[in-house]
């Protein structure tokens, strides 16, 4: 299953990608909404990994993340395994004017059990609301990248 949005913001390109692989500031979001996040190799962010235990419906869950693609101020992407899912979620920055970029997001979710399969295609009958939500977070997140000074990414 496949997801996909894009948004433009108004501020240069390689502010957005700052944003982006602003991996502390992230880990900082998860902790605060209750998940445990444990960085298992250095500080690189192009080859960054991480070990999260979270609750999500009463359960208790454990995901593995890793960068698998990182091109500077252009391409990052996350790969994802929880569940008997891998997800990748890749996100594209473009130019498109002096001081506005443009953001090209794809969530790629795909079954590894059948417990994974059962779980995508209850997530196929919701995909117009995760669009939405997707839309919504992207259009927080932009909001927040032009807000922020030049200088404090």
């Amino acid at each position: 299953m496949k997801i996909s949005t894009r948004r433009d913001v108004d501020v240069a390109p390689d502010r957005v990608f700052a944003a982006l692989t602003d991996f502390t500031h992230f880990e900082q979001k998860a902790r605060a909404a209750g998940a445990q996040v444990e960085r298992t190799n250095g500080e690189s962010r192009a080859m960054a990994a991480w070990r999260v235990r979270f609750d999500y419906r009463g359960r208790s869950r454990k995901a593995d993340l890793r960068v698998v693609t990182y091109d500077p101020d252009t391409q990052l992407a996350i790969k994802a395994e929880l569940d008997g899912i891998h997800t990748l979620f890749n996100v594209e920055v473009m130019e498109v004017a002096p001081n506005c970029a443009r953001m090209f997001v794809s969530l790629d979710i795909r079954p590894t059990t059948m417990k994974g399969r059962l779980l995508v295609q209850s997530l196929k009958l919701a995909k117009t609301s995760m669009t939405r939500r997707l839309d919504r977070r992207l259009d927080q997140f932009a909001r927040e990248i032009e807000r922020r000074p030049a200088g404090g990414i």
